[in-house]
Protein backbone atom coordinates (compact mmCIF):
# COMPACT_ATOMS: atom_id res chain seq x y z
CA UNK A 1 0.00 0.00 0.00
CA UNK A 2 1.35 3.13 -1.28
CA UNK A 3 -0.03 6.59 0.05
CA UNK A 4 1.49 10.21 -0.98
CA UNK A 5 0.64 13.90 -0.99
CA UNK A 6 -2.13 13.22 0.37
CA UNK A 7 -4.86 13.98 3.89
CA UNK A 8 -7.08 11.23 5.67
CA UNK A 9 -8.76 13.39 8.05
CA UNK A 10 -12.07 12.92 10.50
CA UNK A 11 -12.73 9.72 10.04
CA UNK A 12 -13.94 6.90 12.70
CA UNK A 13 -13.38 3.51 12.88
CA UNK A 14 -15.61 1.09 14.81
CA UNK A 15 -12.49 -0.92 15.38
CA UNK A 16 -8.95 -0.57 14.50
CA UNK A 17 -6.66 2.00 12.67
CA UNK A 18 -9.44 4.98 12.65
CA UNK A 19 -7.47 6.64 9.59
CA UNK A 20 -6.29 4.03 8.35
CA UNK A 21 -6.04 -0.04 9.05
CA UNK A 22 -3.73 -2.70 7.24
CA UNK A 23 -3.39 -6.31 8.47
CA UNK A 24 -1.92 -9.71 6.69
CA UNK A 25 1.37 -9.29 5.05
CA UNK A 26 0.46 -5.93 3.45
CA UNK A 27 3.79 -3.36 3.27
CA UNK A 28 3.07 -0.18 3.67
CA UNK A 29 5.15 3.02 2.42
CA UNK A 30 3.41 6.49 3.53
CA UNK A 31 4.96 9.97 2.25
CA UNK A 32 4.03 13.28 2.34
CA UNK A 33 0.97 12.29 4.06
CA UNK A 34 -1.32 14.37 6.33
CA UNK A 35 -3.01 12.07 8.75
CA UNK A 36 -5.08 14.42 11.11
CA UNK A 37 -8.24 14.25 13.44
CA UNK A 38 -8.65 10.63 13.03
CA UNK A 39 -10.29 7.96 15.67
CA UNK A 40 -10.69 4.44 16.44
CA UNK A 41 -12.88 2.83 18.76
CA UNK A 42 -10.20 0.28 19.63
CA UNK A 43 -6.55 0.69 18.50
CA UNK A 44 -4.44 2.76 16.62
CA UNK A 45 -6.38 6.28 16.06
CA UNK A 46 -4.59 7.23 13.30
CA UNK A 47 -3.44 4.34 11.97
CA UNK A 48 -3.20 0.36 13.06
CA UNK A 49 -0.34 -1.56 11.04
CA UNK A 50 0.17 -5.66 10.62
CA UNK A 51 3.39 -5.40 7.93
CA UNK A 52 6.41 -3.54 7.35
CA UNK A 53 5.70 0.25 7.50
CA UNK A 54 7.54 2.97 6.25
CA UNK A 55 6.70 6.88 7.21
CA UNK A 56 8.19 9.96 5.83
CA UNK A 57 7.76 13.47 5.84
CA UNK A 58 4.55 13.06 6.98
CA UNK A 59 1.96 14.77 9.79
CA UNK A 60 0.04 12.09 12.45
CA UNK A 61 -1.76 14.71 14.34
CA UNK A 62 -4.68 14.91 16.56
CA UNK A 63 -5.60 11.17 16.29
CA UNK A 64 -7.36 9.18 19.45
CA UNK A 65 -8.32 6.06 20.10
CA UNK A 66 -10.04 3.73 22.75
CA UNK A 67 -7.21 2.09 22.76
CA UNK A 68 -3.93 2.11 22.54
CA UNK A 69 -1.60 3.99 19.62
CA UNK A 70 -3.41 7.22 19.36
CA UNK A 71 -1.33 8.44 16.50
CA UNK A 72 0.46 4.73 15.49
CA UNK A 73 -0.20 1.61 16.61
CA UNK A 74 1.89 -1.55 16.06
CA UNK A 75 -0.31 -5.41 15.78
CA UNK A 76 0.53 -7.40 18.58
CA UNK A 77 0.81 -10.65 16.80
CA UNK A 78 2.54 -9.38 13.63
CA UNK A 79 6.23 -9.84 12.54
CA UNK A 80 7.09 -6.11 11.10
CA UNK A 81 9.60 -3.54 10.42
CA UNK A 82 8.49 0.14 11.30
CA UNK A 83 10.44 3.34 10.54
CA UNK A 84 9.30 6.79 10.67
CA UNK A 85 11.49 9.50 9.51
CA UNK A 86 11.72 13.22 9.26
CA UNK A 87 7.88 13.21 10.87
CA UNK A 88 5.47 15.21 13.01
CA UNK A 89 3.38 12.85 15.91
CA UNK A 90 1.51 15.49 17.85
CA UNK A 91 -1.78 16.12 19.89
CA UNK A 92 -2.82 12.09 19.56
CA UNK A 93 -4.60 10.78 22.55
CA UNK A 94 -4.91 6.94 23.65
CA UNK A 95 -7.37 5.91 26.35
CA UNK A 96 -5.14 3.41 26.76
CA UNK A 97 -0.94 3.31 26.35
CA UNK A 98 1.16 4.90 24.10
CA UNK A 99 -0.48 8.55 22.48
CA UNK A 100 1.59 9.04 20.04
CA UNK A 101 2.98 5.13 19.18
CA UNK A 102 2.03 2.07 21.01
CA UNK A 103 4.87 -0.28 19.59
CA UNK A 104 4.61 -3.66 21.02
CA UNK A 105 4.96 -7.16 21.08
CA UNK A 106 2.72 -9.76 23.08
CA UNK A 107 3.19 -12.64 21.43
CA UNK A 108 6.48 -14.85 21.62
CA UNK A 109 6.61 -16.39 17.88
CA UNK A 110 7.44 -12.41 17.00
CA UNK A 111 9.83 -10.01 16.46
CA UNK A 112 9.42 -6.28 16.16
CA UNK A 113 11.90 -3.33 14.82
CA UNK A 114 11.52 -0.17 15.27
CA UNK A 115 13.58 2.92 13.75
CA UNK A 116 12.85 6.54 14.37
CA UNK A 117 15.41 9.20 12.51
CA UNK A 118 14.86 12.81 12.70
CA UNK A 119 10.95 13.25 14.35
CA UNK A 120 8.98 15.53 16.05
CA UNK A 121 7.36 13.80 18.68
CA UNK A 122 4.88 16.59 20.92
CA UNK A 123 1.54 17.20 22.62
CA UNK A 124 0.92 13.46 22.81
CA UNK A 125 -1.77 12.32 26.07
CA UNK A 126 -2.35 8.54 27.26
CA UNK A 127 -4.29 7.61 30.01
CA UNK A 128 -1.98 4.37 30.98
CA UNK A 129 1.45 5.36 30.02
CA UNK A 130 3.96 6.32 27.18
CA UNK A 131 2.19 9.57 26.12
CA UNK A 132 4.70 10.05 23.12
CA UNK A 133 5.67 6.51 22.96
CA UNK A 134 5.00 2.82 24.36
CA UNK A 135 7.19 0.47 24.11
CA UNK A 136 6.15 -3.17 25.23
CA UNK A 137 7.31 -6.64 24.58
CA UNK A 138 5.36 -8.83 27.70
CA UNK A 139 6.42 -11.75 26.05
CA UNK A 140 7.82 -11.29 22.28
CA UNK A 141 10.26 -13.14 20.25
CA UNK A 142 12.35 -10.26 20.22
CA UNK A 143 12.00 -6.59 19.84
CA UNK A 144 14.56 -3.67 19.27
CA UNK A 145 13.71 -0.03 18.57
CA UNK A 146 16.42 3.01 17.44
CA UNK A 147 16.00 6.23 17.85
CA UNK A 148 18.18 9.03 16.50
CA UNK A 149 17.72 12.80 16.24
CA UNK A 150 14.46 13.45 17.84
CA UNK A 151 12.41 15.87 19.97
CA UNK A 152 10.14 14.76 22.80
CA UNK A 153 8.86 17.53 24.31
CA UNK A 154 5.64 17.92 26.39
CA UNK A 155 4.42 14.87 26.16
CA UNK A 156 4.78 14.90 29.95
CA UNK A 157 6.20 10.95 30.06
CA UNK A 158 8.16 11.20 27.05
CA UNK A 159 8.13 7.29 26.71
CA UNK A 160 7.81 4.49 28.74
CA UNK A 161 8.82 0.88 28.45
CA UNK A 162 7.40 -2.58 29.72
CA UNK A 163 9.98 -5.02 28.77
CA UNK A 164 9.82 -8.58 29.85
CA UNK A 165 13.01 -10.08 31.03
CA UNK A 166 11.75 -12.97 28.60
CA UNK A 167 12.24 -11.48 26.41
CA UNK A 168 15.57 -10.47 23.63
CA UNK A 169 15.83 -6.74 23.39
CA UNK A 170 17.91 -4.30 21.80
CA UNK A 171 17.26 -0.34 23.02
CA UNK A 172 19.76 2.49 21.10
CA UNK A 173 18.94 6.12 21.77
CA UNK A 174 21.56 8.70 20.01
CA UNK A 175 21.67 12.68 19.93
CA UNK A 176 17.72 12.83 21.22
CA UNK A 177 16.19 15.62 23.13
CA UNK A 178 13.54 14.92 26.23
CA UNK A 179 11.28 17.30 28.09
CA UNK A 180 11.96 15.06 31.08
CA UNK A 181 14.60 12.10 31.13
CA UNK A 182 13.23 8.56 30.56
CA UNK A 183 13.50 5.69 32.71
CA UNK A 184 15.70 3.19 30.50
CA UNK A 185 15.25 -0.62 30.75
CA UNK A 186 19.04 -2.07 31.93
CA UNK A 187 21.13 -2.93 28.42
CA UNK A 188 19.95 0.19 26.63
CA UNK A 189 22.58 2.04 24.77
CA UNK A 190 22.49 5.72 24.94
CA UNK A 191 24.19 9.03 23.84
CA UNK A 192 24.34 12.30 23.41
CA UNK A 193 21.17 12.48 25.06
CA UNK A 194 19.89 15.86 26.38
CA UNK A 195 16.90 17.09 28.81
CA UNK A 196 15.66 20.91 27.77
CA UNK A 197 12.32 22.60 28.53
CA UNK A 198 11.88 24.58 25.21
CA UNK A 199 12.94 23.67 21.67
CA UNK A 200 12.38 26.99 20.29
CA UNK A 201 9.18 25.78 18.67
CA UNK A 202 7.93 28.65 16.85
CA UNK A 203 4.04 27.71 17.71
CA UNK A 204 3.46 24.11 18.59
CA UNK A 205 -0.21 24.98 19.85
CA UNK A 206 -0.83 25.93 16.17
CA UNK A 207 1.01 23.40 15.02
CA UNK A 208 3.59 25.18 13.56
CA UNK A 209 7.02 22.90 14.45
CA UNK A 210 9.35 25.43 12.65
CA UNK A 211 12.58 26.26 14.29
CA UNK A 212 13.33 29.73 16.05
CA UNK A 213 17.17 31.15 15.01
CA UNK A 214 18.07 30.45 18.72
CA UNK A 215 16.41 26.88 19.31
CA UNK A 216 18.85 24.70 20.67
CA UNK A 217 17.85 21.77 18.22
CA UNK A 218 20.11 23.66 15.32
CA UNK A 219 22.94 21.35 14.13
CA UNK A 220 22.93 19.54 17.09
CA UNK A 221 22.35 16.15 15.18
CA UNK A 222 24.19 13.48 14.22
CA UNK A 223 24.10 12.40 10.08
CA UNK A 224 22.84 9.17 11.04
CA UNK A 225 20.24 8.43 7.99
CA UNK A 226 20.39 5.54 6.17
CA UNK A 227 17.07 5.48 4.10
CA UNK A 228 15.77 8.76 3.66
CA UNK A 229 18.57 11.96 3.49
CA UNK A 230 15.08 15.14 3.68
CA UNK A 231 13.55 16.71 6.42
CA UNK A 232 9.83 17.62 6.35
CA UNK A 233 10.04 20.27 3.89
CA UNK A 234 12.19 18.75 1.25
CA UNK A 235 15.48 20.21 2.51
CA UNK A 236 18.54 17.51 1.82
CA UNK A 237 20.09 17.17 5.47
CA UNK A 238 24.05 17.71 5.77
CA UNK A 239 26.77 16.76 7.97
CA UNK A 240 25.26 18.90 11.27
CA UNK A 241 21.45 18.39 10.93
CA UNK A 242 19.36 19.79 13.31
CA UNK A 243 17.45 17.78 15.82
CA UNK A 244 13.22 16.78 14.57
CA UNK A 245 11.80 17.34 11.50
CA UNK A 246 12.30 20.28 10.32
CA UNK A 247 15.76 22.00 9.39
CA UNK A 248 16.07 25.67 10.53
CA UNK A 249 14.89 28.04 8.40
CA UNK A 250 12.36 26.02 6.30
CA UNK A 251 8.62 26.74 7.47
CA UNK A 252 7.35 23.65 9.37
CA UNK A 253 3.33 24.49 10.13
CA UNK A 254 0.75 21.90 8.95
CA UNK A 255 -0.67 23.11 5.58
CA UNK A 256 2.20 25.55 4.90
CA UNK A 257 4.98 23.50 4.73
CA UNK A 258 7.62 25.03 2.65
CA UNK A 259 11.70 24.57 2.12
CA UNK A 260 13.47 28.16 2.47
CA UNK A 261 16.40 29.22 0.74
CA UNK A 262 17.73 31.46 -1.73
CA UNK A 263 16.83 29.94 -5.26
CA UNK A 264 15.25 27.11 -4.12
CA UNK A 265 11.66 27.14 -2.61
CA UNK A 266 8.48 24.70 -2.97
CA UNK A 267 5.40 23.82 -1.11
CA UNK A 268 3.83 20.44 0.18
CA UNK A 269 0.75 19.82 -2.15
CA UNK A 270 -1.69 18.18 -0.18
CA UNK A 271 -4.88 16.14 -1.88
CA UNK A 272 -7.47 16.09 0.53
CA UNK A 273 -9.81 12.52 0.97
CA UNK A 274 -12.01 13.74 3.91
CA UNK A 275 -14.50 10.81 4.30
CA UNK A 276 -11.92 8.00 3.67
CA UNK A 277 -11.06 4.78 6.28
CA UNK A 278 -8.41 2.63 4.66
CA UNK A 279 -8.66 -0.79 5.31
CA UNK A 280 -6.56 -3.48 4.06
Amino acid sequence: LRVENSTIEKNLSFSDGGGIDVWSNIEVNMSGVVLKENSADDWGGGMATCDDTVITKSWIVGNKSKGGGGGIYTYSDCNLALTIESSVIAFNRAEDVGGGISFGNWDYSTSKKGIIEGCTIVNNTSEKGGNGIYVDSEGGKSLSLDVYDTVFSNNNTDISFNISKSTSYSLFFSNDVFSRKPKFPDKTYTEEISRIDDPGFVNPEEMDFSLKADSPLIGKGAYTYTTFLEDIAGRTRDSKPDIGACEYPDICKLGETEKVEEGATGSCNETEFEEINVRV
